[in-house]
């Protein structure tokens, strides 16, 4: 799968929950960055965010750009949601990826809220 591809399965496992789809996007050591949150290292670290830490109960990636430049894809797009405290969430995004052997070694999303209130924490 090129990493375009890899992109847009990964946010839909995220906006369906797949967990265990998503699981299998990452490298076993791979390393993610959020904002609010210190660096997640390891695939299960990475899982156990979506599961248990993140504050967003359901919600919807669009996006509007995806760019694949050798190994790294980025996507700049909107995500429309709501969190588990049943706050409605807008935030522009951008979503930057590092692969090796076609899996996600590293993850960065930077996130522009339409609000001054962080969507990733109530």
């Amino acid at each position: 799968m090129d990493g375009k591809a890899l992109m847009k399965v990964m946010l839909e496992a995220i906006d369906t929950e797949r967990w265990g789809q998503l699981g299998q996007l990452f490298a076993e050591a791979a390393t993610y960055r959020a904002p609010g949150f210190e660096t997640m290292v390891g695939r299960s670290a990475i899982i156990r965010y979506y599961e248990v830490t993140r504050q967003i109960a359901s919600g919807l990636h669009t996006i509007d750009h995806l760019i694949q430049e050798g190994n790294q894809v980025a996507s700049f797009g909107r995500f429309s949601g709501t969190t588990r405290m049943g706050n409605p969430v807008e935030a522009g995004f951008a979503d930057h990826c590092l692969l090796e052997s076609g899996l996600i070694q590293s993850r960065v999303v930077y996130l522009f809220p339409s609000s001054s209130k962080s969507p990733l924490k109530d």
